[in-house]
């Protein structure tokens, strides 16, 4: 090594001695802080949605695969599992948060025809009929009213005004709300308009049945393996009856979940992207999955299991009993 050199690597080892030593009497006086920051899809026990999909192409059944994920479990009907008759003294026991805190909602009657009501005394002030948009908004504190888009911006009064708890309510079986805010369209279902005192807001929700709401989910891809597509259908149904169950239906409801969203089940990643009748038409295999486990969910010592998944474990989990 020429002299210029070996004095460069002389002079870099020491600093790199002295620094080194600093850091080491540093560490010896004060624990060092660590920050690990993260994220995945899903909750990180549970079903392994990659799992089942290789459990399925070698010839497992859902059932199969669900006891794979879910020991010392078995699979049931909700609705013969029905603690507080919830699933018997509600038609349209789930609840989904679409928009939380707004002053107006937009909506389009995609197709069929509803009714545009007002859910104090029942009294409806609209026929809405296919092609035609519409708009709910706060007029005055604690005041609603219903307007349809006449073109130009303009929109029409429609009836009288009334209180902000009111509904759409479908006429027909084909009746298709879409709403351009979320940029999907929903049926078999109720879409529900409710008002927050405490900050003078509206929260929107979709009421519908469990089979109607597991159908709009569509949680994996449509060419998997249809066991696999089953036991994730099976695990979202059992995750939706288990947060029906701790939230309650409308009449159960707390005033403070009330406060939050109005609803049992929200339409983010904190429960489950709920895409409606644009996720229906979109996902024709998720939706023969649905019916072909019809009703089915998980249950554990005669009680709904909580159904929880992820996209992919690497075959090690913590503990389902461990952490639930």
């Amino acid at each position: 090594m020429p002299m210029r050199s070996k004095r460069v690597f002389v002079s870099l080892t020491i600093v790199f001695s002295m620094l080194l030593g600093s850091f080491s009497a540093s560490a010896e006086t004060s624990d060092p802080d660590f920050s690990f920051n993260g994220s995945g899809w899903g909750h990180g026990v549970g079903l392994s949605q990659y799992g089942a999909k290789a459990l399925a192409a070698d010839g497992a059944t859902y059932s199969q695969i669900v006891s794979r994920y879910f020991p010392d479990t078995n699979l049931n009907d909700f609705r013969s599992i029905n603690p507080n008759g919830y699933f018997s003294s509600t038609a349209k026991p789930v609840l989904v948060g679409l928009i939380q805190n707004s002053g107006t909602v937009s909506f389009k009657i995609d197709s069929g025809s509803a009714q545009l009501c007002f859910d104090k005394g029942g009294n409806c002030v609209y026929y809405a009929q296919t092609g035609s948009s519409y708009r709910f908004s706060i007029v005055e504190p604690g005041l609603c009213s219903f307007f349809k888009d006449i073109g130009q911006g303009e929109y029409l009064k429609l009836g009288f005004s009334g209180g902000c708890d009111a509904s759409v309510k479908p006429v027909t079986s084909n009746t298709k709300v879409s709403i351009p805010f979320k940029a999907r369209s929903y049926g078999g279902g109720i879409l529900r308009f409710h008002y927050l005192p405490s900050s003078g807001k509206i929260h929107t929700a979709y009421q519908l049945d469990v089979e109607d709401y597991l159908k709009g989910l569509s949680e994996v891809p449509e060419f998997w393996p249809d066991a696999a597509i089953e036991s994730q259908v099976i695990v979202s149904r059992s995750y939706a009856v288990w947060k029906i169950l701790e939230f309650g239906t409308e009449g159960s409801m707390t005033a403070e979940r009330k406060k939050e969203c109005y609803c049992n089940l929200k339409d983010d990643s904190t429960d489950q992207i709920f895409r409606g009748w644009t996720g229906e038409e979109a996902h024709p295999s998720w939706v023969r999955a649905v019916s072909a486990t019809s009703n089915t969910i998980i249950t554990y010592q005669g009680k709904p299991a909580l159904g929880l998944h992820s996209s992919s474990s690497g075959g090690k989990t913590e503990s389902y009993f461990d952490v639930f």
